[in-house]
């Protein structure tokens, strides 16, 4: 029970306690509104043409992935190195049968 004359004193904690939340909310969400990663390569102009390293790895990943993330429901890899390495990641929803989780596994990427 809050008795009245402790109710300016509990105002004030809460306050002090409350404005680094409020502060930090404000940064954070300014940090997640900018596409500003730290050390990131990827070209947004590249691609990559049939049969190259890059699309034998990626095809070598989506098999990678499909396999490992059904037992668990997750599954992450990379395959390849320098220009040609492939990064991927795979989380089963619990709401989808293993079937149609496959099946949507497999599902190559469009160029």
């Amino acid at each position: 029970m809050v008795y009245p004359a402790m109710m300016p004193r509990l105002l004030k904690v809460g306050f002090h306690i409350l404005l680094p939340f409020i502060l930090f909310s404000f940064h954070v969400d300014h940090a997640m509104s900018t596409n500003d990663y730290i050390n990131s390569h990827c070209s947004v102009t590249a691609n990559y043409t049939n049969g190259s390293t890059f699309e034998v790895n990626m095809c070598s990943l989506f098999f990678t992935l499909t396999n490992d993330a059904l037992p668990t429901g997750f599954s992450n890899a990379t395959m390849g190195h320098g220009l040609d390495r492939v990064h991927g990641l795979v989380r089963c929803r619990a709401d989808v049968d293993e079937e149609r989780a496959r099946g949507a596994s497999l599902i190559p990427p469009n160029k």
